[in-house]
């Protein structure tokens, strides 16, 4: 798939289906596809930040609730123009 837009709650889940999501993830996004997981906190952020090199983080305030966007993509060159749309 080109893009895989995920809201779930990763701090709630335990490792292990944490780490399934992500492999499968993973296995479903093309090599120019994009992730990017919506976080209410940055509670999940050195895992996703060890698990994806290519991790850039963004923040809204136009969200009811403040969100982090965690945007990953297997092209490192398309991460950088991503995080600066």
């Amino acid at each position: 798939v080109d893009a895989v837009i995920s809201t779930l709650p990763l701090v709630m889940f335990d490792e292990k289906m944490r780490n399934d999501i992500m492999d499968a993830v993973m296995r479903v996004v093309k090599p120019s596809g994009v992730f990017i997981q919506i976080q209410l906190s940055l509670l999940t952020k050195k895992e996703m930040e060890e698990r994806f090199p290519n991790l850039r983080i963004a923040f809204t305030l136009f969200n009811i609730l403040p969100a982090f966007f965690y945007i990953v993509t297997k092209d490192s060159e398309e991460v950088v123009e991503l995080a600066k749309a």
